[in-house]
C-alpha cells in the first residue's frame, strides 16, 4: 500500500491543496500555522476509505467531523457576521494489494455521515480480510500528543478474550489517542500464550525485537525489551540498567512507543508472517516526527525507521533542520505556499545553519547577535579598529569569551591588526 496523491478540498483552513507522494519516506516541511497537521489528518481521513470496508471489532475510520468543514464569515449589516460552510471532501489516489485505486471521501451537510465513493476500496479490504493467507497493510497516525494522550482501557479488554480477529490490529490506528493499555494487554496475552505453550511466540518476540532494533542503532549499544509479569509493564535494559519504559524521558517513550504500535499492529495483522511481520506494507503517518528527540537522534531516526520496516510508506513532518539535513533519498514537500506545494529543495548534506537560512527562511543566531556581529565586521571592513573592539567587547558580555563567535571574531582582529601595523 502506498498513496501516490491525494486533493482536499475546503479541509479546515483548506480551500484546495494536491500533494503527490512517493514509496518509503516523504517529509513535509512548512513553517507553524501552514497546515502540516491538517495535512496528516486529511490522509487519515481518506485511508479510511479502506477501514470502511473492515467491520467489526471495535474498528473506527476516521471520518470528516462537521467543525472541520472549511468556514468563510459574510457581513450582516453593520457588526454581525454570518457563516458560510464549504463541506470537504478528500479524492485519494493509492496503489493496495499491487493494483491502483480511487476513491472520494465526502460529507455535504451538517448532519451527514462521510461517504466513500466509489465503493470498490472498501470491497477490496472485505476480501483481503476474509483471506485468510492475504496481508493486511498496517495503517497508523502517529499525532504530536503520541507520549502523554492516551485511549482510556474498555471495560471488555480485546486480547483477554482467548480468540481475537487480526483485525484488532486496527484498532484506533487512526485516532490521536495512543492504545499503550491495548498494546500491554496483547503482551500479557502473549507471554501467557508462550508459558502455556512452553515456547516463544515468534511474532511477539519479532516486535520486541523491532524496537530492540531501533533503540540499538540510536544508542550505539546494545539494548533489549522484555515484559515483567509481576508490574505487567515493559522493561528496557541498557547494558546492566534495567527501567520501566513508563519512567523514562518522553523523548525516549516517543520512539519507543511509536516502534512497538507500529511492529505491535503488523504482528496483529498478520501473524503468520512470524518473525518477518516486519516486513508488512502499509502508510504510517507522523506529526511532528522531531517531538521531544534529542539532536543526536534527529540525525538517525528517519533511517531507522527505514531499516526496521522497509516496506511501509511513511508521511512525516516536520520543522526541524536536523531532521531535514538528514533526509537522504527522501521526497520532500515544502507547504510554504498550501495551494500550490512543490518538492522541495533537498537537504541532506547541508549545514544545518544554512537549511535555517534558506531552506526554513530563519535566522540561525539571535537577532541581538546577529546585529552585533554585523557591527564587528563592518568595523573590520571599515578599518575602524576602535569601533571593532568596541563591539567585541560587548560581544564578548554577552554570549561569553570563548564562544567560537567570539574566539574567531578576536582571531579575525588580531590578524587585521597585525597587517595594519606590519
Amino acid at each position: 500500500m502506498h498513496v501516490k496523491t491525494i486533493a482536499i478540498h475546503d479541509f479546515k483552513g483548506i480551500e484546495h491543496c494536491q500533494l503527490t507522494f512517493k514509496p518509503g519516506f516523504n517529509l513535509i516541511i512548512g513553517e507553524n500555522g501552514k497546515g502540516k497537521t491538517s495535512l496528516l489528518e486529511a490522509l487519515a481521513i481518506g485511508i479510511s476509505g479502506f477501514l470502511s470496508g473492515v467491520h467489526g471489532g471495535g474498528i473506527h475510520p476516521r471520518n470528516i467531523q462537521s467543525e472541520e468543514a472549511r468556514t468563510s464569515y459574510v457581513l450582516q449589516g453593520d457588526g454581525a457576521y454570518e457563516p458560510q460552510y464549504s463541506w470537504p471532501h478528500i479524492d485519494m489516489n493509492a496503489e493496495v494489494a499491487g493494483s491502483p485505486y480511487e476513491w472520494e471521501r465526502a460529507k455535504d451537510s451538517y448532519g451527514a455521515q462521510t461517504k466513500t465513493m466509489p465503493r470498490d476500496i472498501c470491497h477490496l479490504a472485505e476480501q483481503m480480510v476474509a483471506d485468510t493467507s492475504a496481508v493486511l497493510p498496517v495503517i497508523c497516525y502517529q499525532s504530536a500528543g503520541r507520549v502523554w494522550s492516551q485511549k482510556r482501557k474498555k471495560q471488555t479488554s480485546t486480547f483477554a478474550r482467548k480468540k481475537s480477529s487480526r483485525i484488532a490490529g486496527y484498532i484506533d490506528c487512526v485516532t490521536d489517542e495512543s492504545s499503550m493499555k491495548l498494546m500491554l494487554e496483547w503482551c500479557s496475552r502473549m507471554e501467557q500464550i508462550a508459558w502455556q505453550t512452553d515456547k516463544p511466540v515468534r511474532e511477539y518476540e519479532a516486535v520486541k525485537q523491532a524496537v530492540a532494533t531501533a533503540m540499538t542503532k540510536l544508542e550505539g549499544a546494545s539494548v533489549a525489551i522484555f515484559y515483567d509479569k509481576r508490574s505487567e509493564e515493559l522493561l528496557y535494559q541498557k547494558g546492566s540498567a534495567v527501567m520501566p519504559i513508563s519512567a523514562l524521558s518522553a523523548g525516549y517513550q516517543s520512539l519507543i512507543w511509536m516502534v512497538f504500535d507500529i511492529a505491535y499492529r503488523m504482528a496483529v495483522l498478520n501473524p503468520f508472517l512470524t518473525e518477518r511481520i516486519t516486513e508488512t506494507p502499509g502508510l504510517i503517518l507522523i506529526d511532528e516526527l522531531d517531538v521531544h528527540l534529542h539532536p543526536r537522534w534527529q540525525w538517525h531516526v528517519i533511517d531507522v525507521l527505514r531499516h526496521v520496516f522497509p516496506n511501509v510508506q511513511f508521511i512525516a513532518t516536520t520543522h526541524s533542520p536536523i531532521i531535514i539535513a538528514s533526509a537522504k533519498d527522501v521526497w520532500c514537500i515544502d507547504i510554504e505556499n498550501l495551494a500550490s506545494p512543490k518538492a522541495a529543495m533537498s537537504g541532506y548534506g547541508l549545514e544545518v545553519d544554512y537549511i535555517l537560512r534558506r531552506i526554513q527562511n530563519s535566522a540561525d543566531l539571535p537577532a541581538s547577535v546577529a546585529a552585533q556581529l554585523e557591527a564587528f565586521y563592518g568595523a573590520i571592513d571599515r578599518e575602524d579598529f576602535t569601533t571593532a573592539k568596541e563591539a567585541l567587547t560587548k560581544l564578548e558580555h554577552d554570549i561569553g569569551p570563548d564562544s567560537p563567535l567570539a574566539v574567531k571574531a578576536r582571531e579575525r582582529l588580531e590578524l587585521e591588526l597585525a597587517l595594519s601595523e606590519g
